[in-house]
């Protein structure tokens, strides 16, 4: 196959994967090894840039109103605005709990990248991933948001969260599940998840880079010229990928991606077994 069809496609299901509950690297991974790809560190960078791009642009008015609204909330800054916004500053206090373990982990990607390093394992992970995603359909729904969560959710929902650093797990699946088999109404933890998730990916799109420089690869023009294929690429899949997961949150909830990821698992093993 062309490698800038290996660049496209790579890039467009590495960034619909990086938004729907379905594991970004497992989707990688299936992918490299049925059509023999094998990006460099680059390639990587490029991809993981057009996915974080994505959710700047379609978060970027929701951030600002956060940060601004919690900014106003500081002790020295009251009395000279209005006052602010109570919703945006419990919102911005839930991600910063939540954020603490998921940030965290990140730094231990590679070593979780290194032990997942079979397809079997890979399936296990995904099998788990789907028991995560089906988990709001076993307890009652509850109307919980930013006013009534309390901060032992708020670090549990981290804590899950954290998980997503694992091959097969997914970060805004586990959020936006966990969270609301706590209780909390589903549009508000699809929210929550898409926001926590910014953060990590810059921290990863850092770690990539600096593994890029290490490396030691000059990027060539092809090279570039591949990875702005796969850029566009991963930044048109997360867009869809974030406007469709938005829309089925709102509509039935997240729980039916664990019978995809059920399926993927199928996939891995099945991989497993003829390699």
């Amino acid at each position: 196959m062309d490698q800038y069809i290996h660049s496209f496609i790579y890039g467009l299901i590495a960034g619909l994967a990086e938004i729907l509950p379905i594991s970004s690297y497992a989707h990688q991974q299936i992918y490299r090894y049925l059509f023999d790809y094998r990006p460099n560190e680059w390639i990587k960078l490029f991809t993981l840039a057009g996915s974080i791009t994505a959710l700047i642009l379609c978060n970027h008015r929701q951030i600002r109103l956060l940060l601004r609204e919690y900014r106003l909330s500081k002790p020295s800054r009251r009395r000279k605005s209005h006052p602010p916004d109570q919703r945006a500053v419990l919102t911005v206090r839930i991600c910063r709990s939540a954020l603490l373990p998921i940030m965290l982990s990140i730094f231990i990607y590679p070593f979780a990248v290194r032990w997942v390093n079979s397809f079997l394992l890979l399936a296990i992970m995904l099998f788990f991933n789907g028991l995560i995603l089906f988990l709001p359909r076993l307890v009652p729904s509850g109307d919980k948001d930013c006013f009534t969560m309390t901060r032992l959710d708020n670090i549990i929902i981290g804590l899950v969260g954290a998980l997503g650093v694992i091959p097969g797990f997914s970060r805004v699946g586990c959020v936006a599940s966990f969270a609301a088999a706590r209780g909390t109404k589903v549009q508000f933890a699809m929210e929550i998840a898409l926001l926590i998730t910014l953060l990590p990916m810059l921290l990863l799109f850092g770690l990539t880079l600096i593994s890029a420089l290490l490396s030691g690869i000059i990027p060539s023009g092809l090279t570039v010229l591949y990875g702005v294929i796969a850029m566009v690429a991963s930044f048109g899949g997360a867009y869809v990928g974030i406007k469709l997961i938005t829309f089925i949150a709102h509509k039935s909830g997240i729980s039916g991606f664990a019978y995809y990821s059920w399926g993927a698992a199928v996939l891995a093993f099945t991989l497993f077994l003829i390699v």
